[in-house]
């Protein structure tokens, strides 16, 4: 399935919690290609932080762009708790993709997250959901004991 380049990878099924979410439908659609990119801070009331999920459109050259993902404390931008990357396949609209990283010490911690595209095929387009008030549509989710 991964090794066919033209899927979503697969993301193991894992007992989470929701712990932040935003999605209201009312997006801008920019391309990430060459622009600022889009930051986001969160709270997070538990421990336990391993996945984000971001909600993207992509569009053209079928090979796609690479959404890259990082992970800091808010206000300690210098230091990187969490960067992956991802490559996003056109064509898709209002697609989640997941991010897992290993599981953070995160009870009542801010954290911010920034989305970036450094890499595509030319042509490709890589355009995440972000509403007027310049919130991603966004999930973060925390490991459920059991």
């Amino acid at each position: 399935w991964d090794a066919a380049g033209r899927l979503d990878p697969l993301v193991p099924s894992l007992p989470l919690t929701s712990v932040a979410r935003h999605d209201t439908g009312d997006v801008v659609l920019e391309p990430l290609a060459g622009a600022p990119p889009v930051a986001h801070a969160f709270a997070c009331p538990v421990d336990g932080l391993c996945r984000i999920c971001v909600k993207v459109d992509a569009d053209g050259a079928g090979a796609g762009r690479d959404l890259v993902l990082v992970v800091a404390e808010e206000g300690v931008t210098t230091r990187h708790l969490v960067e992956l990357r991802r490559r996003v396949r056109a064509p898709v609209r209002a697609r989640w993709v997941a991010f897992d990283f290993p599981v953070l010490s995160s009870a009542g911690r801010r954290f911010t997250f920034r989305l970036t595209s450094p890499d595509g095929e030319d042509g490709a387009r890589l355009l995440p959901h972000v509403a007027r008030d310049v919130t991603p549509s966004f999930e973060a989710f925390v490991r459920r004991a059991g």
